[in-house]
């Protein structure tokens, strides 16, 4: 699924100008004297004027929750194959003499979107401090009555401690979220845009688990789970964090130069350096992507045996100055 735009594409309204018919001023053969069809101005927000769906409000932690029918039998350890008034009779009686009971109530669900629709995220919640979600969210079915949707989450590196250090930051929250197979099926391309990182959250959802709440909540629990902002403050203190001018500065050097000399003659290499030198005898860190997370005992654990002892008095000499 390609990321969808309320724009239209330029090259293709010029494709389509070139297409008109000279003498009708139409598009292409005509066969009929209907008048032209407008040209699309892109996917439609979608309404909730769906089905209704069954939303269960489970009180947790002080606040209610909002959670699809599935959801909330796999939390309670009720079986799939259950009804909705099973859930409920269930919230009902773990809820005896609670001020703030559980409870399963129905709302109206979207329509459903096709090959492509937009939702609007103007009221959702983002549980993540610093994030807010950007825009509006998409969504297309993907057949089984399954509905994708994916919105991105937005954040400032600024504001997290990362000015200068932008490459670091995405890179560390997109090997975060290639560690996890769920996350790394829907994709980790994370991407910048006004000067703010965007992160994609994706979620698949039944026809009836598609109502607006459901979808908010389920997405909010999602980049919580991510929880990129702990991820990345535990590195930025406690790990080691390069710079954007010299990750870019060592795209341009020949790291063998400087492995050797560090061999030789006992040289420290830089930060850029030593990224040059990773790249040059292809070792497999983080450290290529400009961060190093210090709680992994090993960084460099793979290097090829005919190149070992030639790169790690450079990495040891580095990393050794580095954590003074």
């Amino acid at each position: 699924m390609t990321g969808m735009s309320d724009i239209i594409n330029g090259a293709a309204a010029v494709a389509r100008e070139q297409a008109r018919e000279k003498t009708t001023g139409q598009f292409g053969k005509q066969h009929h004297s209907d008048p032209e069809l407008a040209i699309d101005a892109g996917p439609r927000v979608l309404a909730a004027t769906g089905p209704a769906v069954p939303v269960a409000y489970l009180f947790e932690d002080g606040d209610y929750n909002r959670y699809s029918l599935a959801e909330a039998k796999k939390k309670l350890g009720i079986p799939a194959a259950e009804s909705a008034e099973v859930v409920a009779a269930t919230l009902k009686l773990m809820g005896e003499g609670q001020d703030s009971p559980s409870y399963i109530s129905d709302e109206p669900g979207y329509e459903l979107p096709g090959e492509g629709g937009l939702l609007d995220t103007s009221e959702w919640y983002c549980p993540v401090g610093g994030v807010t979600w950007h825009g509006h969210a998409e969504a297309w079915e993907v057949g089984d009555g399954q509905v994708v949707v994916r919105v991105n989450a937005v954040l400032a590196p600024d504001d997290w401690g990362f000015d200068g250090k932008r490459i670091a930051l995405q890179s560390m929250i997109s090997d975060h979220m290639g560690e996890d197979a769920e996350w790394a099926d829907w994709g980790t391309d994370l991407t910048y845009a006004g000067g703010c990182l965007h992160i994609p959250v994706t979620a698949q959802f039944a026809a009836d688990e598609f109502q607006h709440d459901v979808v908010a909540d389920t997405l909010g629990r999602r980049l919580t789970e991510l929880n990129p902002y702990m991820h990345t403050q535990t590195i930025r203190h406690d790990g080691i964090v390069i710079s954007d001018e010299d990750i870019n500065k060592a795209r341009e050097l020949d790291g063998r130069p400087f492995a050797y000399a560090a061999k030789a003659a006992g040289r420290v290499p830089s930060d850029a350096e030593i990224i040059a030198i990773c790249d040059a005898f292809d070792i497999d860190t983080t450290l290529r992507h400009g961060y190093l997370d210090t709680r992994k005992k090993e960084f460099a654990s793979d290097v090829a045996d005919e190149d070992f002892n030639s790169v790690t008095p450079a990495l040891n000499a580095w990393y050794t100055n580095r954590k003074k």
